[in-house]
């Protein structure tokens, strides 16, 4: 590819690390006056990237997070008992040893305050299946949803009351707590078709925490209810789902069922799910009641496709109901369910059952049948598709949403869906794809032709294709991608500096970018850079980035070299982030105190 570098006038400057007595185990350019040998840095084996954000695209900070893998190694978060805070935007996981060379699955479980917490299950390709051990081999991102969501971003609603509870922890009155409907005109309304979710709690009820103390004095109880979306609403909010971010996913790995035995891998179809919370003043959450039954109760829209059957759901059908651990990022059958009359006035079904305990709950259909959907795509001209799009899955009739982004390392002429449902009791799946620009999220509407594995043309319509997702394996999507910016390119290279001298040592590290969209940041990408410098690219003119820099040592760990904020346009322009060595170092003989700190702003090139 003809490399075009980029733009952005940038003031200069660099970092200091103040990292007295680092010392490096391999160099052999010690000073001549005593002083400590040069850090030298290199890069991670197959790292994964980790961005953590909200519903609403924002990226989120001080999350902390669980890995179930010892063969793993954490940066950019800082350990604490067997848990790890988030230090910087940027978090890396990475191979703990070269000699570690197949694949490694791994769960992360992620929460932040004010969130509720969420789960994801990564892949970490085996040695020989990489282009180079030290280029990113993956980017994750783990959506996390807010305890209160605010305005219409996704098909979501909320509702709080308080409460107050004796010594004992018995609740002196009942109390019902109700999620309003999406209001009229509203982005979510359409998505939102009516869902709801109400939590019924009887007086004389107990609340415990996860110890057994009850839970006493003013208590606020709080229920978020996120709907199936069972029409399409690809319009109205673009590429945003509350299925997106279904805690583990849609396709979760481990999934127990009532007496606790693993029921395997296996795929959901939601009729909705939601998160309940109540804590009193003091912090302490609730986790167990006991006493009168406690019901909840979820109104399914009455466009909900039953996969079971292939038709709108009816009453007397019944429904699996899960609640979900949060500390283990697991799913655990609860029993069944069975729909209720229809609500003519709201266009819903109710469906109710007792519950013992607080978590995630979710209404879902299940299959244990799912594949790797391999997709295709050439752009207009019937070429391979170089353009970074992203792609939205969803199914008509709700209850399945998937979006996601292509990256440079899997190349943009082809995607691969991983654990997409494929049967569930003997019907097959299907679902709607589509493309949109992830740099103008307006810019949508993008695939506009489609041929099956077999070669046979499928229709598509307004930009969507409708197919049964598993039997279109290795199909072929056309896309056209005229209207979308020519793409700029830009090279970033990394260099360690001894004060003012010229005489600069190109160095290792990694950067990640993101678009400023509406004032929000949206990962893009991420890259390696070697000693000769690394191209980023996809940068559209006159689009706002923000590009960060980090460099790896063995014994100062992930190091930020700071942000770039910049406007890309067609001019040639190289960017470095430069890493500012101590005087001992660079053979002055000076000493250091033995404690660091760290700049904002990594050094630019232009």
């Amino acid at each position: 590819m003809t490399k075009i570098t980029w733009k952005a006038p940038l003031l200069a400057s660099s970092i200091a690390l103040a990292l007295a007595g680092c010392s490096d185990d391999g160099s052999s350019n010690s000073s001549s006056d005593g002083g400590s040998e040069p850090i030298q840095f290199s890069g991670l084996t197959t790292p994964v990237n980790i961005t953590f954000t909200s519903t609403d695209g924002e990226q989120l900070e001080d999350v902390t997070f669980t890995i179930d893998s010892n063969e793993l190694e954490v940066q950019g978060a800082e350990e604490d008992d067997e848990r790890y805070v988030q230090e910087q935007a940027a978090v890396s996981i990475s191979r703990a040893s070269n000699g570690q060379v197949d694949a490694i699955s791994f769960k992360i479980v992620a929460s932040a305050e004010d969130h509720f917490s969420n789960s994801a299950t990564i892949e970490m390709p085996a040695i020989a299946d990489v282009n180079s051990p030290n280029d990113i081999v993956g980017n994750y991102t783990i959506t996390l949803t807010p305890k209160e969501p605010q305005g219409e971003e996704i098909a979501a609603s909320f509702a709080e009351e308080t409460i107050e509870a004796s010594d004992d922890g018995k609740v002196a009155e009942a109390i019902t707590i109700t999620t309003p409907p999406a209001s009229d005109g509203a982005a979510n309304q359409q998505a939102m078709a009516g869902a709801s979710a109400e939590l019924d709690i009887p007086v004389g009820t107990t609340l415990l925490d996860s110890d057994g103390n009850p839970v006493t004095g003013e208590i606020k109880a709080s229920v978020v209810h996120y709907s199936n979306e069972p029409v399409d609403n690809f319009d109205e909010l673009g590429a945003t789902s509350a299925l997106d971010a279904f805690p583990g996913g849609l396709s979760p790995n481990g999934v127990l069922d009532e007496d606790g035995n693993e029921l395997g891998d296996i795929a959901f179809i939601s009729a909705g799910f939601t998160a309940i919370e109540i804590s009193n003043e003091e912090g302490q959450v609730v986790k167990d009641m006991q006493g009168a039954p406690v019901n909840l109760t979820m109104n399914i829209p009455q466009d909900t496709i039953n996969p079971e059957t292939g038709a709108k759901v009816q009453p007397g059908e019944t429904i699996p109901l899960w609640s979900y651990d949060e500390l283990e990022g697991q799913w655990k059958a609860e029993g069944t369910a069975t729909v209720g009359a229809l609500d003519p006035e709201t266009g819903t079904y109710p469906i109710t059952k007792e519950i013992t305990h607080l978590s995630y709950y979710n209404f879902d259909w299940y299959g244990t049948e799912r594949c790797n959907l391999k997709l295709n795509v050439v752009n207009q001209n019937g070429e391979d598709n170089d353009t970074r799009l992203g792609l939205v899955l969803r199914r008509p009739g709700g209850g399945y949403s998937l979006t996601t982004i292509m990256n440079r390392y899997d190349g943009f002429d082809t995607l691969i869906l991983n654990r997409v449902p494929d049967v569930i009791a003997g019907n097959k799946v299907q679902g709607d794809i589509a493309f949109f620009d992830p740099q103008d999220p307006t810019n949508k509407n993008l695939l506009t032709a489609a041929h099956d594995g077999n070669g046979q043309a499928v229709p598509v319509v307004n930009g969507l294709l409708t197919t049964s997702l598993c039997d279109f394996g290795d199909g072929e999507l056309t896309v056209n991608t005229a209207d979308i910016p020519e793409p700029v390119d830009a090279t970033v290279n990394f260099i360690a500096q001894c004060g003012d001298d010229d005489d600069n040592d190109d160095i290792k590290g990694y950067f990640y970018a993101y678009s400023n969209i509406d004032g929000k940041l949206r990962y893009l990408s991420s890259g390696y850079a070697d000693d000769d410098g690394a191209e980023l690219d996809d940068l559209y003119p006159g689009k706002s980035y923000v590009l960060r820099g980090y460099v790896y040592n063995e014994d100062i760990g992930f190091q930020s070299l700071g942000e770039k904020e910049f406007v890309a346009s067609v001019d040639d322009n190289v960017f470095t982030f430069t890493y500012q060595r101590e005087d001992d170092e660079c053979g002055t003989g000076a000493t250091g105190s033995g404690s660091g700190s760290g700049g904002s702003n990594g050094g630019a090139g232009g």
